[in-house]
Formats: structure tokens, C-alpha cells, sequence
């Protein structure tokens, strides 16, 4: 039953059900199939550690700490509550993958619903983009002002874009684009010998996620894509060659005017660079404690648009490399699941496994450099499926080497995040150059 109510709570949480049944949100659903999801697990938890083999939860642990009680720093005690009905839903999700998701079976159970999700969402909202795209009422369309001149008074001379969203969490064409495209790269783990498997779960789904992600005209998409191909192509045709390939597939997408004709440079970019610049002083004014969770947008007006800058900003250097140190964990697991570091030889399931969550974490993160999606439960379902992995793996081949010490772990994920603002410091500076 637990795994059975994790499916049902992550899949209200992304296909926000309670939009066209308000009813469900006026009765609390959500809460009450948390709490059921969580009863369910019990057993599961008394049986097993969630901890065990999978330092990412104590992690994520520490992080969810420091992030729910940055309000004190400005003396907001009423801000912690707050942050902590905000960030509850995330550590449920990631308490009830890592539980209840311990098995290739169980995970690929839970991917199959996803990718149903997200596909019924890719097709009904194709359909409602097409068929309505001038309805103000229409929930899949968002209207954009690609006018120059916000205040044109003509309605005749504004130019729009149409772009696909949905709703809920998934509201924004950008949050779509992102969910799509990690649920794309999770698909491959039903790739196989069996064609009629490849065909109904990997390419069918596939063809219409990646029209969907198309329809939503996001660049961050755009270069999410080209980033996510580098990473899986690496290991076959080495860094330059998949580099290679990564900029023909660029130009061929822009050619393709897959971001709707919204140009891509630096200067299309000023309004985000201009945050980021804001972002940065704010981070440096703050001497790394963090101004606090949610002050961002209250301080500048808008999100940082950029989940790095985001948590580095409201929750200091401590909360960035905790962050960060999620995934440094999770790439290292996968990548010694995928090639082992005492030399033997990969267990042919898991390391595709591997591959695929491998795949779906740069996506995530590859799009997360323009979104501030750092407070979203798509990261720690794929934490805590990446650290399920690791848990079987574990268990089946006692003493495999998966993580290096901890002081390497602390030390990668700190020159890590010093190296990430230096990248956010050096666009910005290119954009005043």
C-alpha cells in the first residue's frame, strides 16, 4: 500500500487535480493523502533504515534544517512555519521514494505513472493549444507579450507567443518543459530487447513529451536538452565528440525554431542577467548566513530565475552546498554503479538504471540554471530514486565501493559552489561588458 499511495500523492502533487475540482482543495487532499502515504510506509521504515547506504537523506535532512529556519536570521519566528508547511511536501516525497522504491521493479512502477502523467498532459494540452489558443479561459495556454514596447496601446500591434503550461506546480511553461524533459530521460529505463516495449514506453511517450516540451517555447529547455545529450553520449564518443554532437544538435533546434523564434543570446537574457547581478549583491551583503527563505522575490520583486543563485541567496553558503552535495552524492553513486572503481565488472540492469537517473539529474539541473526550482518535488523524486538505486545495489553486492570518504564529499561539494557563482558572476559580467 505504501507504494501505492507514494504514486497517488506525487501524482496530485504534479497534475494538480484541485484546478478543476476545487472541491478537493477546499477538502484538503492533499493532506490527507500524505498522511496516508506515510502510514503506509511505517512498516517499510521499521524494517529498514532509510538512512542506510544513502548519506544524500541525512543530507537533504540537514539542508531542509538549515533552509526552514533562515527566517530567524531576520528574526521571523512566524517564517519558519511557513517554510516548513512549504518544504514538508518535498521531505515527504523524498521519505516515501526512498522507502517504498527500493526495488528496479518498484521504481520502474512509479516512472510508468509518471510518464503517463506527463504524457496525458502533453497530448490533452497539444490538443487544447491548438484547438483554442485564443480562449482566455483555456489552462494550457499562456499568452506572452513579445512586443518591445510593453505599453502599446493597439492590442492589433502586440505580438504574442502562445506557450503550453498546465497547472498547479507545472503552471508555468518553463516548469513543464523541465518536468517533460526529466520524465523523457526516465523513460529510457524501459528500453530493452523487447521493441514493442521500446515503442509504447520509450518512443511513443518520447514523441509526444518532446512535441509538448516543444509547444512550450522554452530556451532553457532548449539548452537543457543539448547539455543532457553531452552528458549520456560522453562515455561513447568522448568529451569532444559528444561536445561536437551537442552543438549540431544546438543549431539544428534553433534552425528548427524550437523556442517558438525567442532569439537566445546573452543580451535576449539581459532581464535574468540583470537578477542575477541583483542576486549576487544580495548574497554578498548577507556574508553567506542566507536573507531567508522566500525574501528573494520579496527584496527584488521577482525569483532569481536561477535555482543555484536562489538557495545561495536565502540560504546562505551552508544551504548551497548542501544542495549541491545531494547531487555530488547521487553522480558519484551512479557513476561507480555504472563503472565500478574496484575494476569489475557493472551489473548490466543497474547501470542502465543509472544511466537513465543519470540522464534525468542533468536535466533537471541543466534546466534549473534559468528556474528557481530548487523548492520542487521533481529534485528529491529524483534524489530519492537515485539513492534507492544505490540502496539495491548495496545490498546485492556487499562492500561495493559506491562513495569516496566523506571529507572528499565535503570537499567536492564545497569548490563546487564557490565555482557555480563564479560562472553566475562571469555572465553577468559579460552581459556589462
Amino acid at each position: 500500500m505504501g507504494l501505492f499511495f507514494t504514486i497517488i500523492y506525487l501524482l496530485y502533487m504534479l497534475g494538480t487535480p484541485a484546478a478543476w475540482l476545487p472541491f478537493l482543495a477546499q477538502a484538503s487532499a492533499q493532506v490527507y493523502l500524505s498522511v496516508l502515504a506515510v502510514l503506509s510506509t511505517i512498516p517499510r521504515l521499521i524494517n529498514g533504515s532509510p538512512f542506510r547506504h544513502t548519506p544524500q537523506v541525512a543530507v537533504f535532512g540537514l539542508f531542509f534544517s538549515v533552509l526552514i529556519c533562515t527566517p530567524l536570521l531576520k528574526g521571523w519566528a512566524g517564517g519558519v512555519v511557513e517554510a516548513f508547511r512549504d518544504q514538508i511536501p518535498n521531505l515527504i516525497v523524498l521519505f516515501l521514494v526512498r522507502l517504498n522504491c527500493d526495488t528496479t521493479a518498484r521504481r520502474k512502477i512509479i516512472i510508468f505513472f509518471l510518464l503517463l502523467l506527463m504524457t496525458t498532459l502533453a497530448i490533452v494540452g497539444a490538443y487544447n493549444y491548438r484547438a483554442y489558443p485564443d480562449d482566455p479561459e483555456n489552462k494550457f495556454v499562456f499568452r506572452q507579450n513579445l512586443s518591445e514596447d510593453s505599453d502599446v496601446g493597439d492590442e492589433a500591434e502586440i505580438k504574442w507567443d502562445n506557450r503550453l503550461k498546465a497547472q498547479g506546480l507545472l503552471d508555468d511553461p518553463n516548469d513543464l518543459a523541465q518536468a517533460m524533459l526529466v520524465t523523457i530521460a526516465l523513460s529510457t529505463i524501459f528500453w530493452g530487447k523487447n521493441k514493442l516495449t521500446n515503442i509504447l514506453l520509450v518512443l511513443l511517450p518520447g514523441s509526444a513529451l518532446l512535441y509538448g516540451i516543444y509547444l512550450t517555447h522554452s530556451r532553457g529547455a532548449l539548452v537543457a536538452i543539448v547539455v543532457t545529450m553531452v552528458v549520456v553520449l560522453r562515455r561513447r564518443l568522448k568529451l569532444w565528440g559528444a561536445v561536437l554532437v551537442g552543438m549540431l544538435l544546438a543549431a539544428g533546434l534553433v534552425v528548427m525554431r524550437f523556442s517558438g523564434g525567442r532569439e537566445i543570446s546573452v543580451s535576449s537574457g539581459a532581464d535574468r542577467l540583470e537578477l542575477w547581478s541583483e542576486g549576487l549583491f544580495l548574497f554578498k551583503g548577507s556574508l553567506g548566513l542566507g536573507i531567508g527563505y522566500h525574501n528573494f522575490a520579496d527584496q527584488v520583486g521577482m525569483t532569481a530565475h536561477n535555482s543555484i543563485l536562489l538557495v545561495a541567496v536565502e540560504a546562505g553558503f551552508l544551504g548551497l552546498a548542501l544542495f549541491l552535495a545531494l547531487f555530488v552524492i547521487c553522480f558519484t553513486q551512479l557513476n561507480r554503479i555504472t563503472q565500478p572503481s574496484d575494476g569489475s565488472m557493472p551489473d548490466p540492469v543497474f547501470s542502465h538504471e543509472a544511466r537513465s537517473l543519470e540522464a534525468a539529474i542533468t536535466a533537471y539541473l541543466a534546466s534549473s540554471w534559468f528556474l528557481s526550482r530548487a523548492y520542487h518535488p521533481i529534485p528529491y523524486l529524483l534524489v530519492g530514486l537515485a539513492a534507492t538505486l544505490a540502496y539495491q545495489v548495496a545490498e546485492r553486492y556487499p562492500g561495493t565501493p559506491l562513495l569516496p570518504r566523506w571529507p572528499t564529499i565535503v570537499r567536492n561539494s564545497l569548490i563546487l559552489a564557490p565555482s557555480c557563482l563564479a560562472v553566475i558572476y562571469l555572465l553577468v559580467r559579460l552581459r556589462v561588458a
